[in-house]
């Protein structure tokens, strides 16, 4: 994480290290449901997981400074801490109902992987043009 963080700010770039970091966490997600029974591979894969997840978060939250401003940047900081809090309450029941429906936790992790996916593919693509030419220009 501080070495992400260290890398990120020496850069200018955000986007590309979320980006990377969220594939890099999907890429575990998906391989702890492919080998959901061999322990040992699956231990890594969720270090692979957890270390994505953990080592995109100082360059996400340098992300909302840069394209909000005084009561905006709090009010954007505030949305994306409820929805990361929401995810907390949603995900275990997800998590449940699928066990419920399919006896396994395993198609649960590549939907979260799948939706890791996607985030990272909204912070590469969904941000808005003038801050990918800020980050060009640093």
């Amino acid at each position: 994480m501080v070495v992400v963080g260290r890398l990120s700010d020496a850069s200018g770039e955000r986007r590309k290290f979320v980006f990377g970091l969220l594939l890099m966490s999907a890429l575990g997600f998906f391989a702890a449901g492919f080998f959901d029974k061999q322990t040992t591979l699956l231990v890594v894969a969720l270090a692979v997981m957890g270390a994505g997840v953990v080592a995109s978060i100082p360059a996400f939250w340098a992300l909302p400074p840069k394209l909000l401003t005084g009561a905006g940047a709090a009010g954007g900081i505030a949305l994306i801490n409820t929805l990361g809090q929401l995810g907390g309450i949603v995900s275990p029941v997800m998590v449940g109902r699928v066990k419920d429906l399919t006896g396994s936790t395993t198609p649960a992790l590549y939907v979260i992987g799948a939706m890791s996916v996607v985030c990272a593919l909204i912070v590469l693509y969904g941000l808005p043009e003038s801050l990918r030419s800020r980050e060009t220009t640093q």
